[in-house]
């Protein structure tokens, strides 16, 4: 018998990662462009469980190294793509006044707005179907 003693391995690494779901790149990249992508893929790493995020224009324009102003034009192409829905917040100052805050983003179904685009081939007789973009 031996003298030896059993240990627990343990697992040092963190797991900072986040996902993004393969359609964005495969069928909206080139449609809303590289900035928007990047702001896509700065609000899902922002995003929780719920799927939800409220970082502020400058928060992702520093991230990005891109102007405030690029960061807003290319959050309504997300819109306007149906990737995300951008809620604004209120927050209540100190004399009891609200203003807006961030926004709070929803990451939406990917597909679930494409506007009845087929994004998956089709048999070329099907008379039916949507033409693929």
């Amino acid at each position: 018998m031996t003298n030896e003693k059993p240990f627990a391995v343990r697992d040092q690494r963190t797991m900072k990662r986040f996902w993004i779901d393969d359609a964005v790149y495969d069928t909206y990249a080139a449609q809303i462009g590289v900035y928007a992508y990047a702001v896509y893929t700065a609000l899902v790493r922002h995003a929780d469980t719920a799927q939800t995020c409220f970082p502020s224009y400058a928060t992702i324009a520093k991230k990005l190294g891109i102007s405030r102003r690029k960061v807003i034009q290319e959050i309504e192409k997300l819109k306007s793509a149906g990737l995300i829905k951008a809620s604004p917040r209120q927050k209540t100052g100190k004399k009891g006044t609200d203003s807006q805050d961030s926004n709070l983003y929803t990451l939406l179904e990917i597909g679930s707005n494409n506007g009845g685009v087929v994004t998956n081939s089709h048999y070329p007789s099907d008379c039916q179907s949507p033409p693929l973009v």
